[in-house]
C-alpha cells in the first residue's frame, strides 16, 4: 500500500492564473521527484466533464443556483470517485482550454459577482491560515510561481520526499 499523497489546490476567481500556475506547480514538483495529479474542477474525471460543460456554458444558468449546485455537487462525487480517490488509476485529464470559443458562464459575470468570490476565497483563508495562503495573482507569473512553491515546499515534509523521490 502506497503512502496517500497531498491535497493541493489553488483556489481564485476568473483570470487569476489557477490554470497556468497548476501547470507550473506540477513541473516543479516532478522536477523534485515527486508523482503529481493535476486536475481541476469542476470536471476531471470523463462525467465531471461533461457537468463542467453544462455549468460553464450557461445551460443550467435558467435552472437557477440549486441546480448548478447540484450539478458541481455531482461532479465532485464523480471526480473523487474515479480520479483522486484511485490514484493508482492515473486517469488522464479530459479537459481542453477553450481557444477562442465564448466566455463560459463564470467568465461572463459581472464584477459584483467575481467580487464577491473574490471576498469569500480571502475570508476562507483568514478563517484556515494554517490551510490557506494568499498569493498575489497580479505579479509576474514566476513570481507567483515561486510564492506558490514557496507555500507548498514549506508544507512538505522532508522525510516523505526522500521517499517520494527514492527509486
Amino acid at each position: 500500500m502506497s503512502a496517500r499523497g497531498r491535497f493541493i489546490t489553488l483556489e481564485g476567481g476568473e483570470g487569476a492564473g489557477k490554470s497556468l500556475q497548476a501547470r507550473r506547480l506540477e513541473e516543479r514538483l516532478k522536477e523534485s521527484g515527486i508523482r503529481v495529479l493535476r486536475t481541476r474542477e469542476p470536471g476531471g474525471s470523463p462525467q465531471a466533464e461533461i457537468l463542467r460543460e453544462a455549468i460553464l456554458s450557461g445551460f443550467l444558468a435558467p435552472y437557477g443556483p440549486e441546480a448548478e449546485a447540484l450539478a458541481f455537487a455531482a461532479a465532485r462525487v464523480d471526480h473523487l470517485d474515479i480520479t483522486i480517490l484511485p490514484a493508482e488509476q492515473g486517469l488522464g485529464r479530459a479537459a481542453k482550454r477553450r481557444g477562442g470559443d465564448a466566455p463560459d458562464r463564470f467568465e461572463s459575470e459581472g464584477l459584483f459577482f467575481h467580487e464577491t468570490l473574490r471576498r469569500a476565497f480571502l475570508a476562507i483563508a483568514e478563517a484556515e491560515p494554517e490551510r490557506c495562503v494568499v498569493i498575489d495573482a497580479a505579479s509576474d507569473e514566476n513570481t507567483v510561481a515561486d510564492a506558490i512553491w514557496s507555500a507548498v515546499e514549506s508544507r512538505l515534509d522532508p522525510a516523505s520526499l526522500l521517499k517520494l523521490a527514492a527509486p
